[in-house]
């Protein structure tokens, strides 16, 4: 029985000098994290680690590279000294010809080059993307059977076309498309077209109304008398599109723009209305500039 005793003790004993170790720990634990968080934070070595540091931190990437010491690419370099001068490049995306976007630009100080290459598509040598009419978007690109009054397509130039509205959509540079061109957006971003208004074809100085805060509202205002020469225009608009413009006549969608990004279409032919088209062209290249 004292034996028993004995042992049952020695058992109590061992097991207290267990809890009273468990409890040690935990003290010197909390003491060490009390420490820590009571420290305060590494000091800069310099001024410039802080000021790399906020840009960081302000999601300033400008303020960050510069901090840092990171050099710019060339293409970044490039574009520096095209904002500088107030003269955006503008890639012009076609088999046939700039279409009289080239000189167009030109009027309003922007530079172009014509691309007809899929390969010599590259969003970062560019500040925006036009694309310029022509002739109808092959049907199989929105998945549409063809109507036999659609015509003049020409596939390669619509694959050319297509690469290139999403390649800029995704760099998230500028883009605008005139006419056909627009047409190419939204089939771009998965819209569809309506083959031939059962209106017929729109042609002539033709009034369209402008949807208040859209890009072209204070440009124009409400409405304005604009040049026509299309018998399609959009019907399903694609992701991220919204109407912004319509004519009176068969109420068409003449114009639209993107929710968050700098993608503008319009039906029409602001290249062929003199001084008052070239509005456009000097909106669009104030957008491409901001955008740089």
């Amino acid at each position: 029985m004292v034996q028993k005793t004995s042992d049952m003790q020695r058992r109590h004993h061992g097991a207290f000098r267990a809890v009273a170790a468990l409890i040690a720990l935990c003290l010197v634990v909390f003491s060490l994290t009390t420490s820590a968080a009571s420290r305060p934070e590494k000091a800069f070595a310099t001024d410039e680690d802080a000021t790399a540091s906020l840009a960081q931190a302000t999601g300033d990437s400008q303020a960050a590279v510069k901090a840092s010491g990171k050099k710019l690419s060339k293409y970044e370099k490039a574009a520096k000294k095209r904002k500088a001068k107030k003269r955006p490049r503008i890639a012009i995306v076609n088999k046939n010809g700039t279409r009289g976007l080239a000189s167009w630009f030109k009027h309003v100080g922007c530079d172009t080059v014509l691309i007809t290459k899929t390969s010599s598509i590259n969003p970062k040598k560019y500040d925006g993307l036009a694309l310029p009419g022509g002739g109808d978007v092959t049907p199989k690109f929105y998945h549409a059977k063809r109507h036999p009054r659609t015509y003049d397509c020409n596939a390669a130039n619509d694959r050319l076309q297509i690469a290139a509205a999403k390649k800029f959509k995704k760099a998230g540079k500028p883009v605008l498309g005139v006419c056909r061109g627009a047409q190419v957006v939204n089939v771009a971003l998965g819209g569809t077209l309506n083959q031939h208004m059962k209106e017929g074809r729109h042609r002539g100085r033709l009034k369209v109304k402008i949807a208040e805060g859209s890009w072209l509202y204070k440009t124009y205002g409400a409405s304005e008398r604009v040049w026509h020469n299309h018998h399609q225009c959009a019907k399903k608009l694609g992701k991220g599109l919204v109407a912004t413009q319509w004519s009176l006549k068969g109420k068409r969608i003449e114009g639209f723009e993107h929710e968050t990004l700098p993608i503008y279409g319009v039906q029409w032919h602001p290249e062929s209305m003199g001084a008052k088209g070239r509005k456009v062209a000097k909106l669009f290249k104030k957008v491409c500039l901001e955008s740089m």
